[in-house]
């Protein structure tokens, strides 16, 4: 039985004094932007938008899919708060959570989107004075070029641009199949007659993995041109968001205007560190490697914010609506805390650390969570017996200073780590359901089936009714005991 969380509203008067305009772009990877590292010159305008405001170095999903991540964004709460911990079963939000445009819309500002992600699930469109998809939900899919998107943008700024507004903007360019107009696709080294070279065999891994044909170039045999279609399309969404950013000073609201550019989760490239179903898969993003998790968190303001900051904390998506509204000096009208932590005191210089660790977890393809810290990550397998995990380790173990790309996995070598990480998240998600007086949404909601053909039977019986079955802690299985 679902237990509402029996929130209120308080009523706030006055009216804000800053715009919002919330760029997200879906599927981006940090270090694919020239300010996170690119070698090559895919992002001129957000590196300059990242020159000119603050840069969260250590910027992390907390998960590797859309709708938990938008989710968390757009609620300052966690996954096993919200509930949305998948992309289907279409299990809903938790009763009396507040998404970012109610919040919003409740201090005072008119509250916009140019965004699709309403069609995937309603709450993701409640709150909104004014909603434009760039897709129509019964005939086009719900990926939307950025032209699209950005043209309904620029008209909803052109007509509101008297007013308070708060406004989210969402491509989906650099997801998946990747394919960048002519003028943005210039990163290829080769020729095109390189790129479709039978002999190479770069593709070969990705070419037998789950996911192959994604990018619907199935002549393509060098995996480096898979790469530069990605690229094109990140060179294309910052060319949009440069023509934004240069239509607020048009209109003479930039001053006005606080710009937070993020991504939902990233996306693993010809990488050899993610498996499924005992497949080695690329160009996409099933696991919770960082070439997934890392992602970008920018914001700008000419006045309220430093110019040029680069800050290294721990920080996830739930951290970023509690910010926005400490920096607009607004309190969320709720009775009860965003879980998120304000970053306020971090970009003033008032505090140096955020947190020690962060929550990790993933439901859509692997039932998957897991711990980070500065120096290690622990994985696990939280249901090994549904089919999911062929060819997996239960347990993973990485150490982040030797190994960044976690290629090795140590858990036989430092299991008592292994056991201390796995304490961590075991204390903390008792701590958040005992919170909330819930159920664990991990272990009582069915591992979504999206993308699982091999798993259907399994998935269907718990469907039906049966229970998930019990998993076994790393700490069972290798007799380390966790001390406080």
């Amino acid at each position: 039985m679902r237990v509402s969380l029996l929130i209120g509203l308080k009523i706030v008067e006055g009216r804000p004094e800053l715009n919002v305009m919330l760029i997200a772009l879906d599927t981006l990877r940090s270090d694919y932007l020239g300010c996170y590292g690119h070698s090559k010159p895919t992002s001129p305008n957000i590196d300059e938008l990242a020159e000119r405001g603050i840069r969260f170095a250590n910027s992390f999903s907390h998960t590797n899919c859309t709708l938990p991540g938008f989710t968390t964004i757009m609620t300052g709460m966690y996954s096993i708060t919200h509930d949305v911990i998948a992309h289907d079963p279409p299990v809903p939000i938790q009763s009396g959570l507040l998404t970012a445009p109610e919040i919003f819309k409740r201090l005072g500002y008119k509250t916009l989107a140019a965004d699709n992600l309403k069609h995937m699930r309603p709450w993701l469109g409640r709150g909104y004075d004014e909603y434009r998809s760039p897709t129509d939900p019964e005939t086009s899919p719900a990926r939307a070029a950025a032209e699209d998107v950005e043209r309904i943008a620029m008209a909803l700024l052109e007509e509101y641009r008297h007013e308070d507004f708060f406004l989210f903007v969402h491509y989906w360019d650099p997801h998946q199949p990747y394919l960048p107009p002519p003028e943005h696709d210039k990163f290829y080294q080769g020729t095109e007659e390189d790129s479709k070279d039978p002999s190479n065999r770069s593709l070969k891994a990705w070419r037998s993995s789950y996911f192959m044909g994604r990018t619907y170039r199935p002549e393509i045999t060098d995996a480096d041109r898979i790469i530069s279609l990605y690229e094109g399309e990140v060179h294309r969404c910052d060319a949009s968001v440069g023509r934004l950013l240069e239509k607020l000073e048009e209109l003479d609201i930039s001053d006005e205007t606080l710009v937070v550019l993020l991504s939902d989760h990233g996306e693993i490239m010809n990488e050899p560190n993610c498996t499924f179903l005992g497949q080695p898969v690329r160009f996409c993003h099933l696991d919770l490697y960082d070439n997934v998790l890392r992602t970008p968190f920018i914001l700008y303001h000419p006045s309220r914010l430093p110019r040029g900051k680069v800050l290294k904390p721990l920080v996830q998506h739930v951290d970023v609506l509690p910010t926005i509204l400490a920096i607009l000096e607004e309190e969320p009208p709720t009775k009860y805390e965003l879980e998120g932590i304000n970053l306020l005191p971090i970009i003033d210089g008032e505090r140096e650390e955020t947190r020690d660790w962060i929550e990790l977890s993933e439901h859509t393809y692997q039932a998957k969570r897991g711990v980070r810290t500065r120096e290690w990550k622990f994985l696990r397998i939280e249901h090994a017996s549904i089919g999911l995990s062929k060819g997996r380790a239960l347990f993973e173990l990485y150490n982040l200073r030797d190994d960044p790309e976690e290629l090795k996995n140590v858990v036989d070598v430092w299991p008592e780590v292994a056991a201390e990480l796995e304490g961590l998240l075991e204390e903390w998600t008792q701590r958040q359901i005992s919170k909330w007086e819930k159920t664990n949404p991990f272990l009582t909601q069915p591992i979504s089936s999206m993308g699982i053909e091999s798993a259907k039977n399994t998935i269907m019986r718990i469907r039906r009714g049966s229970t998930l079955p019990e998993k076994v802690g790393i700490r069972e299985q290798t007799g380390v005991s966790f001390t406080k």
